[in-house]
């Protein structure tokens, strides 16, 4: 059994520079290893909203209406602090989410008592769902190829739900799981094929 809590984690961001641009959303679910979930959520108040990219605000829908009741950063960096304690972290790209954290806790003088062998559910569908025809390791490819649904994608409370999920998904996938998306995927070519006949 794990002796770990292992914290699933997404952010929303203004850009994709982690000392320019700022987080403005996350979300976090805390899994003892008995099984007991913990939650910590929250918007970010944005300081440097002009520094931002146009882009990454229409993907994750940022429209200042939305955040006037956000945090203060210092408030969410000591909160999320505490929260993440002594505890594996596990993302969708995890390195890109652990610098704008790392960033956050440096600002703001707290200190990063985190596990740093990071988990990355990237790593774990490359390994297994590539072999199987996916062509994009972006969480919504891998939410299509699933049949997942989309529904919120892009906040930060649907992305850490759904990074959870595919993590114990393809930690349990078995053989028999496996052989079924190669499976599913020659079936899928063969039929993309006669279409185009």
């Amino acid at each position: 059994m794990r002796k770990k809590p292992i914290c699933f984690l997404d952010i929303e961001t203004t850009g994709l520079d982690s000392v320019r641009h700022e987080i403005i959303e996350v979300s976090v679910i805390k899994e003892h290893p008995t099984g007991a979930l913990e939650y910590y959520s929250a918007k970010i108040r944005p300081t440097r909203i002009k520094d931002a990219d146009e882009t990454a605000l229409k993907i994750n829908r940022f429209h200042s209406r939305d955040w006037s009741d956000a945090f203060d950063a210092l408030y969410v960096a000591e909160e999320l602090s505490k929260f993440l304690h002594g505890c594996s972290v596990c993302a969708h790209n995890v390195r890109f989410d652990m610098e704008f954290i790392e960033e956050l806790f440096e600002q703001h003088s707290m200190p990063c008592r985190i596990d740093p062998r990071y988990l990355d559910t990237i790593m774990l569908a490359h390994e297994q769902l590539l072999v199987c025809g996916l062509t994009s390791l972006s969480l919504d490819s891998i939410r299509s190829f699933l049949g997942w649904s989309l529904a919120r994608n892009h906040t930060a409370d649907k992305d850490a739900e759904d990074v959870r999920r595919l993590y114990h998904f393809l930690s349990r996938a078995n053989f028999m799981r496996r052989f079924w998306w190669r499976l599913k995927n020659r079936i899928r070519q063969k039929l993309q094929n006669l279409t185009k006949k």
